[in-house]
């Protein structure tokens, strides 16, 4: 089994206003960076559906914190303009900057032992983290976020912040 799988054509964003006179424009509606880039995106035409013709990304950068793209399809300021908010679509692995977490324990803050970080999934909203439970016989997948988790400093050690029983419902058996 994979420890992390790269998703095909997660929405990463936006095309947002456009930055200067050569095409490039902000990429809206993320949280986070786009790190890595992808090398190829595909654009929704506005119907909710993902257009035939793909885009090959000619520039990624960071500008004043926000992600800057150029990509092929838009060789100039009114070609963007005229596609503002429309999706973004590309192949997005954004879990390597997260590898270090595989094998830690996950604890409550209490101190018990729920599992151990098996595998980083990004379904395009968040990073999850799957843990098996300490008998080896389920797994359960959360949203890697300040609000669930906190990592205890000097240590292999992640801490649930929430009890326990709010995720009971949760655990997904091995075999069915």
């Amino acid at each position: 089994m994979s420890r992390h799988r790269p998703h095909l054509n997660s929405l990463i964003g936006r095309v947002g206003k456009a930055h200067g006179l050569k095409g490039e424009f902000f990429l809206s509606g993320r949280t986070r960076l786009l790190s890595p880039s992808p090398d190829e995106v595909f654009l929704d035409t506005g119907n909710g559906t993902q257009d035939d013709s793909s885009a090959r990304v000619l520039s990624h950068r960071v500008w004043k914190g926000r992600d800057l793209l150029q990509l092929d399809c838009y060789p100039d300021r009114t070609s963007v303009e005229k596609h503002h908010g429309f999706h973004i679509y590309g192949a997005v692995d954004g879990t390597e900057d997260l590898e270090y977490l595989l094998d830690q324990a996950v604890d409550t803050l209490s101190g018990e032992h729920i599992g151990t970080v098996e595998a980083i999934t990004n379904y395009g909203a968040h990073d999850c983290i799957v843990m098996r439970h300490p008998s080896g016989t389920k797994t359960l997948e959360l949203p890697f976020v300040d609000d669930y988790f906190q990592a205890k400093a000097n240590a292999q050690v992640l801490l649930l912040r929430l009890p326990l029983a709010h995720f009971d419902d949760l655990w997904c058996d091995e075999n069915p």
